[in-house]
């Protein structure tokens, strides 16, 4: 034997080369077969008849010479044929859409194949990190680009097998990367103070999501939508918060910055009013003065807002929790001076209670004498009298 069949192969009719030190009749047995009869001293080189995948190992050869010697019997090396073209399938435990950076894809092939590497496969925003494995299994880890549509392929003839057979195309190994995390900004802050015990916080997201919250603040709402999203939190107690918190989470996975809500107060507390006046009644005091104090600093309130009878106002002045109001009676008579309800507001908004009503009684007119009996202008009498009527009572002074 000079040349045997190249193994595995994937001719299926290959030549072979034997040496014969005479020439004669040549004999091929087993499944090897061709149409050469006779061999010539040296080298002969001859070729199969078509042979279908397998190995073969019963092919031999012997050389008759004209004297009719037999020579032994050449064994042919054992060789095999393989037309067999491997197929090339990817696949992958990712499902879409993924934040999952590698990507990691399965390539299974239908044969052992050497000379694959990272660079064959065609990649379409990734960038291939490492491919691993050997003969029918590999492992290709892939890099998103950016987010969007991640897509893996093998093209044609980029491996081969022993026997020289390359690989077919790949399927297309499709994903849906996003690797990026919902951004989150303020809209419209919770108004403070706030007299609204279930105040309302607008947000906008990039992304859809569900909502976490953090801190002392919940609410029922805990989708977002893509854009402005308004949230009505929970029933929470007069206070300061200081302590709330959001986060969204996008269908991937990816959980965005925590947006911290600004510090508000819930104040739902209803100042209460008192009116007081130093005079006492009756009086003739004019004008009038009476004092307006809250239990807590407020705003808004105006002469308009008093409620009078037989008076007007004259000013009002003060400020936060501390008024005084000045009235002018109309006539004498009685004075009555109140408050009703929400005529001056805090800073959250809640409007004051209702005053006490004061009354006093005014004398504004001094009291008009007539005589009744007048002292005679001639007379005896030590101790002459007169007498006179008043309009009102009160001191006599001579």
């Amino acid at each position: 034997e000079v040349t045997p069949i190249p193994t595995p192969s994937n001719v299926t009719t290959p030549s072979y080369t034997l040496n014969s030190s005479e020439g004669g009749e040549v004999v091929f047995a087993g499944v090897c077969t061709n149409a050469l009869t006779e061999v010539t001293e040296g080298d002969n080189t001859v070729t199969f008849d078509a042979l279908d995948d397998g190995t073969y190992s019963d092919c031999t050869v012997t050389v008759t010479d004209e004297a009719g010697n037999v020579s032994e019997t050449l064994q042919i090396t054992a060789f095999t044929i393989d037309t067999i073209v491997p197929e090339v399938t990817l696949s992958s435990t990712i499902t879409a859409p993924t934040n999952q950076s590698p990507i990691t894809v399965d390539v299974a092939v239908t044969a052992a194949v050497t000379g694959l590497i990272a660079d064959d496969f065609t990649l379409e925003n990734a960038t291939a990190q490492a491919l691993t494995g050997s003969g029918n299994a590999y492992v290709l880890t892939v890099v998103p680009v950016a987010d969007g549509p991640v897509r893996v392929s093998l093209p044609d003839g980029v491996a081969q097998t022993a026997a020289g057979n390359q690989t077919v195309a790949s399927n297309a190994l499709d994903f849906d990367y996003d690797g990026s995390a919902p951004l989150l900004t303020e809209v419209t802050p919770v108004p403070t103070p706030g007299m609204n015990p279930t105040p309302t916080y607008t947000f906008n997201s990039n992304e859809a999501g569900d909502i976490t919250f953090a801190g002392t603040c919940t609410s029922d709402t805990v989708a977002a939508i893509v854009g402005d999203n308004q949230i009505t939190f929970a029933s929470l107690a007069d206070g300061t918060y200081d302590d709330c918190a959001l986060t969204v989470t996008d269908a991937v996975g990816n959980v965005s910055e925590t947006l911290a809500v600004p510090s508000f107060t819930i104040d739902t507390e209803q100042a209460a009013t008192t009116l007081t006046s130093a005079i006492t009644e009756p009086t003739n005091t004019n004008p009038i003065e009476f004092d307006v104090t809250f239990t807590k600093p407020v705003t808004g309130l105006e002469a308009s807002d008093f409620v009078l009878v037989n008076a007007t106002v004259e000013a009002v002045t003060g400020s936060d929790d501390t008024y005084r109001v000045t009235i002018i009676p109309t006539a004498d008579g009685t004075v009555e001076v109140s408050l009703p309800d929400s005529a001056a507001a805090d800073a959250a908004g809640n409007g004051a209670l209702a005053s006490n009503l004061i009354a006093i009684e005014y004398d504004g007119t001094a009291p008009v004498l007539a005589v009744t009996t007048a002292i005679p202008s001639l007379g005896a009498l030590a101790a002459p009298s007169l007498s006179f009527s008043p309009t009102e009572a009160g001191d006599v002074t001579y």
